[in-house]
C-alpha cells in the first residue's frame, strides 16, 4: 500500500485538469468566466490546495478525523456552490 502514489495521481490530475480542460475548451469555443468562479470557487480551491500542501510537506498523516473533516468540507462546498 503506497498512499503517496494515490496522492500524486490526484494532485497530478487536478493540476492538469483545472487549467487544461477549460483552456482547451476556450481555445476551440470562447467562453465567459463566471464571476462566481473568481469570487468563490477559485479562492476555496487555492486555500484547500495550500492547506493540503502544508500538511504533506510537514509529513503528517491524514487520519480518519482529518478525512471526515475534508469530506464534511467538501459537502459544505457542494451545498454552498448550488446556491
Amino acid at each position: 500500500w503506497r498512499p503517496e502514489i494515490a496522492l500524486d495521481n490526484i494532485a497530478g490530475s487536478n493540476i492538469f485538469n483545472m487549467p487544461g480542460i477549460p483552456g482547451l475548451t476556450a481555445a476551440t469555443v470562447p467562453m465567459p468566466v463566471p464571476r462566481r468562479f473568481l469570487v468563490f470557487e477559485l479562492p476555496v480551491m487555492a486555500a484547500v490546495s495550500v492547506l493540503l500542501m502544508l500538511i504533506l510537506l510537514r509529513g503528517q498523516r491524514l487520519g480518519r478525523l482529518a478525512g471526515l473533516c475534508l469530506l464534511a468540507g467538501f459537502a459544505i462546498y457542494v451545498w454552498r456552490a448550488q446556491e
